[in-house]
């Protein structure tokens, strides 16, 4: 993704114009990805789910190759080739931003995206002397203020994994080319440590869906680490 984004306002903004095309090439070097609570069962179809190695935010990542800077799910014309496509990359190329030294909420977006030109619709309308949110804008934004309303609940939920003390260092050695391969740089859940945990705990997570969330997270590392990854017809 790019990493150089810009906040959209009508001043400077208001001739462009938005084409929602397929074009996931913004992506081709995106190995590992973050996902939403509520994406992490459908994911888990297709790739293994991981958590952050270090004492970071804590979310779910799909992991699309164990190759840094490498992603197969996406082809060279930028069309998707896997399985399930992670919201984050959805959203693209539309992110939520704060302003400076501010509460509110701004729309940022990437200048050098495919969906952004001269085609498509318009991100503004011309009433009278102004120029306002037109509606394609306004369910981008409501869009992007929902997914980060499920992140937050995101952060929150799987944050109880670090406090509790149950995620380790990851280490997989994985059979790439024909060769053996160690693979480091995330997180798992130590399931043993899990069932340490005491009664009030374990209800309590089990009531918010985590240790569902954790038997996929585990369930997913054991199947797509110990066979040939597929390329499913995307899934939404």
């Amino acid at each position: 993704m790019s990493e150089s984004l810009t906040a959209l306002s009508p001043e400077a903004h208001n001739r462009l114009r938005f084409d929602p095309k397929a074009d996931f090439g913004f992506a081709q070097k995106t190995h590992i990805c973050p996902l939403l609570i509520t994406e992490v069962s459908k994911a888990a179809r297709n790739y293994p789910v991981v958590f952050p190695a270090g004492k970071g935010v804590i979310v779910p990542q799909v992991m699309f190759s164990v190759k840094p800077n490498a992603n197969p799910s996406v082809s060279e014309d930028g069309s998707w080739q896997g399985g399930y496509i992670p919201l984050h990359l959805r959203r693209y190329p539309f992110f939520l931003g704060r302003e400076k030294d501010a509460d509110k909420a701004v729309v940022l977006f990437d200048q050098s995206a495919p969906q952004i030109g001269e085609e498509g619709k318009l991100l503004y309308n011309k009433r009278g002397d102004n120029y306002v949110a037109s509606p394609v804008l306004k369910q981008i934004k409501e869009s992007l203020v929902g997914f980060d309303q499920e992140y937050q609940k995101t952060r929150a939920i799987c944050g109880l994994l670090q406090k509790a003390g149950v995620l380790k260092a990851g280490k997989l050695d994985v059979l790439a080319n024909g060769k053996k391969q160690t693979i480091r740089g995330f997180s798992v859940v130590d399931w043993d440590l899990v069932t340490k945990l005491d009664d009030a705990t374990l209800a309590n997570w089990a009531r918010i869906g985590l240790i569902q969330l954790i038997h996929t997270h585990l369930q997913s590392i054991n199947e797509h680490f110990r066979a040939p990854a597929s390329a499913p017809k995307p899934e939404k």
